[in-house]
């Protein structure tokens, strides 16, 4: 899939006027390599990094530890290892550049991936060359996915939904949190996904606590159960929550769950493109206090390489929604240690509205789990 990103960057670096792009952070490795390097999230000194020149070669640079990983993974097929004990990874970046003729050119530069230390390093081996900043840039070009991006995204989203249904249709009252938890687990990798990055099982009293992790609590009769499977396959997200009951619900649980039924269906009528973002939120907060409804300040995200990205949908920013962009649209209400509940889904901005990627089961009602 690189080479459609490639093909993207290098339409940017003409039209910025940059020789090359210097690529560092966990997300943008993958964006552009389609690996993620083991290590570099947990070990600080262990950096990778992608130089994209505009003509020429990619390659990568990463540890001699995992030259071998990343030489079968990533589909850059230049690999440059380095020793960790006895060579610093900026001066052999630097090296890469000199190089390739690139060390007095225009360098786009992932300033918020490197340290101060890592920045002047690479400022004094490159005196000739000019650094730029393409943090914003690199963000604007992942808002629109790709052919490739979308259908990794559809799978694991698809995965996610699986993965909770299977999980309520096994859960009994009894059970624990955790034991939920394991359920939605095993039903996620049988499903494809790689890992859950974070699951959020909270029953009770904890289904109103934001991304509260399964404990050792008992799902009991009249339990509000609010899961989040959030997690990736091919180094892409999913967020998937959903809520069910125990036994029965209460009447004041029935009311909030049909208006947030209610308040998806109209978020989800307002995708199109060329829409608000901060106008799709006004109208449901708008909508949540007409209903009597805490809203938090927040509807949507959009998802990818991250867990959370632009285009967010709420009131502090505001974006024009475009094709190609993936969401999540997620209303949801929290009485915090008393009860919560959660409808989020995943969709894909189209040239006429939207395709819903989370569509395999009805949730208009609220689901019952037997107690």
């Amino acid at each position: 899939m690189s080479m459609e990103i490639i093909q993207k960057q290098r339409a940017a670096m003409r039209e910025q006027n940059l020789d090359a792009l210097v690529i560092a952070s966990p997300e943008n490795i993958a964006y552009t390599a389609d690996v993620v390097v083991p290590s570099q999230a947990i070990v600080r000194h262990r950096l990778v990094f992608c130089l994209v020149p505009c003509e020429g070669a990619p390659q990568i640079i990463t540890v001699n530890i995992e030259e071998s990983f990343v030489s079968s993974n990533s589909s850059i097929e230049q690999v440059v290892a380095y020793n960790e004990f006895t060579e610093d990874p900026v001066r052999v970046l630097a090296d890469c550049l000199h190089a390739a003729g690139l060390g007095s050119g225009r360098i786009g530069i992932e300033y918020t991936a490197l340290s101060i230390k890592s920045y002047e390093t690479l400022r004094t081996a490159l005196p000739q060359a000019a650094l730029i900043p393409i943090d914003d840039l690199l963000q604007r070009l992942r808002l629109i996915k790709t052919p490739g991006e979308l259908q990794k995204l559809r799978q694991i989203g698809k995965a996610a939904e699986r993965a909770a249904r299977a999980a309520f249709e096994q859960a009994r009252a009894g059970m624990t949190e955790v034991e939920l938890g394991q359920l939605i687990t095993e039903a996620y990798l049988a499903n494809g996904g790689d890992r859950l990055t974070m699951l959020v099982v909270g029953a009770g009293e904890r289904s109103g606590f934001a991304n509260a992790a399964p404990t050792r609590r008992p799902l009991r009769h009249g339990d509000i159960v609010r899961v989040d499977v959030i997690g990736t396959g091919g180094n892409y997200y999913s967020d998937v929550a959903r809520t069910a009951v125990i036994g029965r619900a209460t009447d004041e649980q029935l009311r909030a769950w049909s208006h947030l039924v209610e308040a998806r269906k109209v978020a989800l009528a307002a995708l199109r493109p060329g829409a608000s973002t901060r106008a799709m939120y006004q109208r449901y907060a708008e909508q949540m206090e007409r209903w009597n409804l805490p809203p938090i300040k927040f509807l949507g995200h959009g998802l990818g390489l991250t867990l959370h990205e632009e285009p967010y949908i709420g009131p502090y920013t505001d974006i024009q929604l475009r094709p190609g962009m993936v969401m999540c649209i997620e209303p949801l209400c929290w009485y915090p240690e008393h009860w919560g509940v959660q409808l989020e889904d995943e969709v894909i901005l189209t040239g006429d509205g939207y395709e819903l990627i989370t569509d395999q089961y009805d949730e208009s009602e609220l689901y019952v789990i037997p107690a």
